[in-house]
């Protein structure tokens, strides 16, 4: 441990009972920030959500909020309709991944195409119904 008054470097004694309480404080207030922060965002989530935002988690690639409500894409959903043409004529998460990097084309957040991203693009996407078939 260092210290302010002498700046010595201080062997941590873990049978040090002042010690192991201010682990415990601190332990505590990071808890309490943490908690704090989740009730700041919960709210402003519900305080969007009740002028009529969208206030959900990360749309699916191939939609985008608009007005309160989940509009398709028509760009990202073209990007969908690619990947199940790939994945129904037998590609590989791989093959299709390469096929999207190769092609320029960025993931929802403007980066580039991994095969789990691919996995959950398909999956997310089996549920709804896309527009620009």
């Amino acid at each position: 441990m260092f210290t302010v008054d002498t700046g010595e470097v201080l062997a941590d004694d873990p049978d040090d009972p002042v010690r192991t309480f201010v682990r415990q404080i601190l332990g505590a207030v990071s808890q309490l920030e943490a908690g704090m922060i989740a009730r700041r965002l919960r709210r402003g989530r519900e305080h969007k959500a009740a002028q009529g935002g969208y206030a959900h988690r990360a749309p699916p690639y191939g939609f985008r909020p608009d007005s309160g409500q989940l509009v398709p894409d028509p760009q990202e959903q073209r990007v969908v309709l690619k990947m199940i043409e790939m994945r129904d004529a037998g590609s590989s998460l791989r093959d299709i991944v390469d096929g999207l990097n190769r092609a320029g084309v960025p993931s929802k957040r403007g980066g580039r195409w991994h095969p789990q991203t691919v996995a959950r693009v398909l999956r997310s996407t089996d549920g709804y119904q896309l527009i620009y078939q």
